[in-house]
């Protein structure tokens, strides 16, 4: 693959120590009408198909204008009712993300996927996409001997005139996402590993690489700070 301007690739790693090393797929934004390969991604109806879930058998590889793109499945569903009105959540795209990143994971997969914006994704969508795609494909088998592969890059093409606005997306989403997996990393460590020991040190880590300042408290000091109630529920384990 090979772009003439581009935002620099992300692939980011669960950075704790005592966890592997299990890294999200990349993510590179480039202009529209760069020199990239890879599979276009479009979205379609599900027709009489059951509703989308964001699974690998809501994508599949048609034939568009003589060319292989990858199909995915997006429900046209309406805002849900919320406190102040409705709330457009997004769940739409997250799930087409997560299938068409189950999907490259399956086949495993070494082709890019592309997705134009606002083409095939409208801006204010392309965030839930990322996060979908980012961690659709990634298991609870972090701690396996032979975790599932990582899913192919997604190369997100996009007009000049959005390009610092989905840049800005794309990053919320690749940190809501590293933030994501490193807690389901942690809730899913063996546990012969996650004592509660181990997991308050990793926590620590974390909160430490984000430039925050830990103290931990323990016997005494819970009781003098009037934890009770954490007194209590450990006790009780």
């Amino acid at each position: 693959m090979s772009s003439n301007s581009s935002t620099p690739a992300s692939h980011a790693t669960a950075p704790t120590a005592g966890v592997p090393g299990r890294p999200l797929p990349t993510v590179r934004v480039v202009p529209d009408g760069a020199d990239v390969t890879g599979l276009p991604l479009v979205t379609c109806a599900p027709g009489s198909r059951r509703a989308p879930r964001g699974r690998a058998d809501d994508a599949r590889i048609a034939m568009r204008d003589g060319s292989a793109v990858l199909e995915v499945d997006l429900a046209d569903e309406s805002p849900r009712a919320g406190w102040a009105g409705t709330v457009d959540h997004g769940l739409g795209h997250r799930r087409v993300g997560a299938a068409a990143a189950r999907y490259g994971r399956d086949a495993d997969s070494r082709v890019p996927v592309i997705v134009t914006v606002p083409g095939t994704v409208p801006v204010d969508r392309v965030g839930d996409l990322v996060l979908g795609y980012l961690l659709g494909a990634r298991g609870q088998d972090t701690f396996a001997a032979e975790p599932a592969p990582v899913a192919p890059e997604l190369v997100v093409l996009v007009d000049d005139d959005v390009t610092a606005r989905v840049n800005h997306l794309v990053a919320e989403a690749e940190e809501a996402a590293r933030a994501t997996a490193l807690a389901r990393d942690l809730a899913g460590a063996p546990s012969n590993l996650k004592t509660p020991e181990w997991l308050v040190a990793r926590m620590a880590e974390a909160l430490e690489e984000s430039g925050m300042q830990t103290q931990i408290l323990e016997g005494d000091a819970l009781r003098e700070g009037g934890f009770g109630g954490v007194l209590a529920v450990g006790g009780g384990s």
